[in-house]
């Protein structure tokens, strides 16, 4: 499926039941609505560095099975794809487009995979990848030397921010996730 400003991609092997296809739906409509108007405005633009002018949404199904995350961003999506070892600039894995891999969601609201919290994982993903162009990335791109990738506490924070000023409270509503933290804050740093 596709959109103005972004592409959504689903493995040709995963299952989509209507419970699957009702919140996809509502998630593509949180991106076109609410995340990628306000993400935009406070942040900046994505790289765009295949040039359709889209953010590309790919739900693997492997994260729901490994039940460690909701979703993520790999900054070396960014760069070309390079198979030789012995390069420096190795990266055999690239998708070499702007691309946020989210879980299968669900229309269930108590599910750590409900639309709204994989909602919250693609506002929160995406300002990894807005933060990551305007901070860094740029900067790789123009040849400059002097440039350094932003704190992970502060990239986190930012973040987390996105997901509360697009309105999906703490992690969309993931109390579990939420509870998780409260209940072992000693095991965290900010920093």
């Amino acid at each position: 499926k596709t959109g103005d400003e972004w592409t959504l991609w689903i493995p040709a092997d995963t299952e989509i039941t209507t419970d699957i296809e009702d919140a996809l739906t509502t998630c593509i409509s949180n991106v076109e609505t609410v995340i990628l108007p306000r993400l935009s405005t406070i942040w900046g633009a994505w790289a765009d560095v295949d040039g359709d002018g889209k953010i590309a949404l790919l739900v693997c199904p492997t994260i729901n099975e490994e039940k460690i995350a909701l979703g993520f961003f790999n900054r070396t999506d960014l760069f070309e794809q390079e198979t030789d070892t012995s390069a420096e600039s190795y990266n055999p894995y690239s998708n070499q487009m702007d691309v946020v891999y989210i879980a299968v969601p669900t229309t269930d609201i108590d599910s750590s995979y409900s639309a709204s919290s994989i909602s919250a994982t693609i506002a929160h993903e995406m300002t990894h990848a807005i933060t990551f162009n305007t901070k860094t990335f740029v900067h790789i791109k123009a040849g400059e030397s002097d440039y350094s990738a932003e704190e992970v506490f502060l990239d986190e924070g930012w973040s987390h921010l996105s997901e509360n000023l697009c309105g999906f409270g703490v992690s969309g509503g993931n109390k579990k996730f939420f509870d998780l933290f409260m209940a072992n804050t000693q095991n965290y740093s900010f920093c």
